[in-house]
Order: structure tokens, then C-alpha cells, then sequence
């Protein structure tokens, strides 16, 4: 049996192939933040992901965490 939300998925997936040039120029007019700050905690977590050196070691680290946790609340 399907789950529910795998159909949801599959349909956006293929909406987005289907009109991938539309969602390109709408993210490259917008870009992938919008908020004040919350490009300046992507780009900390960002930093903070590659200086822990491994997923796990990342998860591990509470900076980490409320740094990705800032990043998407907006």
C-alpha cells in the first residue's frame, strides 16, 4: 500500500521536472532566502557542517543544531 504523501511527493517531483525553467528563473529573480538573517545562519551552519567533518559529529554538536534550527524557522 502507498503512503498518502509519496503520491504528494511523486506529483511535486514531476511538477518540477515538467516546468523546471519557470522554477529556475523564479529562484534565480528570489533566491533561496527572503527573511533578514536567516542567509546569515545558513551560511554559519554551512560552515559549522564542514567543520565538523562528518554528519554525525555535526548532529552532535549543539552550535550546530540551533544554527540549522535558525536557519529554517524562518
Amino acid at each position: 500500500m502507498l503512503n498518502p504523501n509519496a503520491l504528494s511527493v511523486e506529483s511535486r517531483v514531476q511538477e518540477l521536472i515538467k516546468n523546471f525553467d519557470k522554477y529556475l528563473e523564479i529562484y534565480t529573480k528570489r533566491g533561496p532566502f527572503s527573511k533578514p538573517g536567516q542567509m546569515d545562519y545558513y551560511r554559519k551552519t554551512i560552515e559549522l557542517r564542514r567543520n565538523a567533518g562528518s554528519v554525525i559529529n555535526a548532529i552532535n554538536n549543539d552550535e550546530f543544531l540551533w544554527s540549522l534550527y535558525g536557519t529554517l524557522r524562518f
